[in-house]
């Protein structure tokens, strides 16, 4: 494996996975003129190539327990391409701007935390995830505008209740 992963996964094949699809990320502009055509009837990528969504799964799967490993240059590369083969997927969307958002590039996983809310404007994670990168790039009113939607798409919404809270506590230390 080459130096981008010094500490690749412990499983071969995962390894072996992660390894394919960050030398295959370079191939995707090509993918997307040979199927230009395809791309502009609605198809996504994945249905160009014959991915199937059971195997989209299972690459979710597989960078989602990268991430909980905290893993996230490994799981970059397949949350990547997810993105790219079914880009109207919030899960893909969101893994990959995680992925980003925790590497340090918070310009890049804010425009997949943007495409996550336009994929789905009720996703108070997503909101929240991009207010934390807007305030890390030093857009301090565009972060807070985003907590403040983060408190509102929250309320009575017990799962995203966490996002509430942190969302209300970074209002708090913003205060004009």
């Amino acid at each position: 494996m080459d130096s981008t992963y010094p500490h690749p996964p412990a499983d071969p094949v995962i390894a072996g996975v992660v390894e394919s699809l960050n030398l295959s990320l370079g191939l995707l502009p090509e993918l997307q003129t040979a199927f230009q055509a395809e791309l502009a009837q609605g198809k996504s990528l994945a249905e160009c190539r014959g991915v199937t969504a059971a195997e989209l799964d299972n690459l979710y799967i597989v960078a989602a327990d990268l991430c909980d490993e905290n893993q996230f240059r490994h799981a970059l590369p397949i949350a990547l391409q997810l993105a790219a083969h079914q880009p109207d997927d919030t899960r893909f969307q969101f893994i990959g701007a995680t992925c980003l958002q925790r590497l340090g590039q918070h310009e890049a996983a804010a425009q997949m935390y943007a495409m996550t809310l336009q994929l789905d404007e009720t996703h108070a994670a997503a909101a929240y995830r991009l207010g934390e990168c807007l305030l890390s790039c030093g857009q301090t009113e565009q972060a807070r505008q985003q907590f403040a939607i983060t408190v509102e798409l929250s309320r009575g919404q017990f799962h995203w209740q966490e996002y509430q809270d942190l969302a209300n506590s970074h209002l708090q230390t913003l205060l004009p």
